[in-house]
């Protein structure tokens, strides 16, 4: 009986095609996860940034949700504390600016206040919208402390 290299160095080869072929699904993977940190990494920037700038302008990003209901976009905007008669709707093509004054100073302090404290005299937002909006037929409509606006989307 003799010793056959041959099937050696096949079985050999093909050992090494396939721990090759699973070192590249292993990159690849790494390469999606550091795009995917990249996106978050930016995200959570421009959260701290948006929150940031209130320490120096006295202004409060309000929080908002936008919903998609078919002809139109329905942004809900939280307004807590807005004088009713200060609240301003600018509509451009793809976005949404909301400004208000707060009837009273509004405070806070994160951690206990042992890292920053803020104040703000006013909301102030520029909200991206998802696409091209007809800023015509908007209407605004005031609940409480909420802010509903209604806008149409861009035909054609």
């Amino acid at each position: 009986m003799s010793y056959s290299w041959e099937w050696e160095r096949r079985r050999l080869l093909g050992s090494m095609r396939r721990m090759l072929e699973s070192f590249e699904r292993a990159l690849s993977e790494m390469e999606e996860i550091a795009s995917l940190m990249a996106e978050w990494e930016e995200e959570v920037e421009r959260l701290l940034d948006s929150r940031l700038k209130s320490l120096t302008t006295g202004e409060l990003e309000p929080l908002y949700t936008i919903y998609d209901v078919g002809g139109e976009y329905l942004l809900v905007v939280d307004l807590p504390g807005a004088a009713e008669d200060s609240i301003e709707v600018y509509v451009v093509e793809d976005r949404v600016v909301v400004e208000a004054e707060v009837k009273r100073e509004i405070a806070g302090a994160a951690f206990g206040g042992e890292f920053y404290r803020v104040s703000a005299r006013r909301y102030r937002g520029e909200i991206a919208l998802p696409e091209p909006v007809e800023p015509r037929g908007v209407r605004v409509e005031r609940r409480g402390g909420r802010l509903i606006v209604r806008i149409p989307k861009k035909l054609g």
